[in-house]
């Protein structure tokens, strides 16, 4: 019972954070149309799950998410994988810049950068 969870789908596309923009797979985000921005933590490769019976023991990190509403109010929404726990902490100096912008708060960057655990 010790493997990876069984991946329910396919690990494709790409997402880059920029200080000016993000891309999520081919789309690209300019800050400046953006209304706010909202990233969720939830996994990372190789965590330990306690109740998955036959599907694994250990994550395959995907249940993260991005969230992020441009100016006319639409809505764009994608999962991620996290190879580390600690992994975003790479992209801290573009939440900084988010923040800064308007875009996410203070206590939002320190929560999906796992500050205070």
């Amino acid at each position: 019972m010790w493997f990876p969870e069984e991946l329910k789908g396919k690990i494709e596309g790409k997402l880059i954070f920029e200080k000016e923009k993000i891309t999520i797979d081919n789309e690209v985000f300019l800050i400046k149309d953006l209304k706010y921005i909202e990233i969720i933590q939830n996994d990372h490769k190789g965590r330990y799950i306690s109740r998955n019976a036959f599907d694994g023991m250990f994550s395959q990190g995907c249940n993260n998410i991005l969230k992020i509403r441009l100016l006319n109010n639409l809505e764009k929404k994608c999962f991620f994988q996290i190879n580390h726990p600690r992994e975003l902490l790479q992209i801290s100096n573009q939440l900084n810049f988010y923040i800064e912008n308007g875009l996410l708060t203070k206590e939002a960057r320190n929560t999906t950068l796992n500050y205070g655990f």
